[in-house]
């Protein structure tokens, strides 16, 4: 005898009771409307529009944390160009030219940062649609600033890596070459 599990015979019970019922109780003809262009655009702009909010919600957090960072840093290198000017550093000139120098690059990342931020807001506050032809271009013009922060970021890295640490390298040489004669000297 062929045994027949429970499970498969209730499938089949089901399977044979719905194939019996008229097609309106158990499921319904669904229409399909097709979606316009501009509703498919709108869709399309909103959703792009909520990317933007967030990249800007990003983009103000990064900004601020990099900030900070280099804040942290230009203290840290102005508190060494203090100790290394009371200490009688033979460099300082050097050391102070690459705070400077990073004073400048972090003002400019800064202002690069505020002015993406604001194209941002730009193409968000832009009406959606190819009749006005405000987002798209807004949206464009966004990109290019962040082209513009992106080398502007990368150029106060570089600035950091080829200036800054190489002078900090030469003061701290420096510190221990004196220490180490002063203690011969005693």
């Amino acid at each position: 005898m062929i045994k027949i599990k429970r499970s498969s015979i209730l499938v089949l019970g089901m399977a044979f009771v719905i194939a019996l019922l008229p097609v309106s109780t158990y499921a319904q003809a669904v229409e399909n409307e097709p979606i316009t262009n501009e509703e498919a655009s709108n869709d399309a702009c909103n959703v792009a529009k909520q990317r933007i909010a967030t990249q800007a919600k990003k983009i103000t957090t990064l900004q601020t944390d990099h900030s900070a960072k280099y804040a942290t840093m230009k203290g840290r290198i102005d508190t060494f160009a203090i100790t290394a000017a009371t200490a009688k550093y033979t460099a300082i000139n050097e050391l102070t030219a690459t705070r400077d120098g990073l004073t400048t690059a972090l003002s400019v990342f800064n202002s690069q940062a505020k002015i993406y931020k604001t194209s941002l807001e730009t193409a968000q506050a832009a009406t959606c649609g190819e009749e006005d032809g405000q987002f798209t271009p807004a949206l464009e013009a966004a990109r290019a600033e962040l082209v513009s922060l992106r080398s502007t970021a990368t150029a106060v890295k570089t600035s950091i890596k080829q200036s800054v640490v190489p002078a900090l390298r030469d003061y701290a040489s420096w510190l221990k070459a004196t220490a180490d004669t002063n203690e011969e000297k005693l």
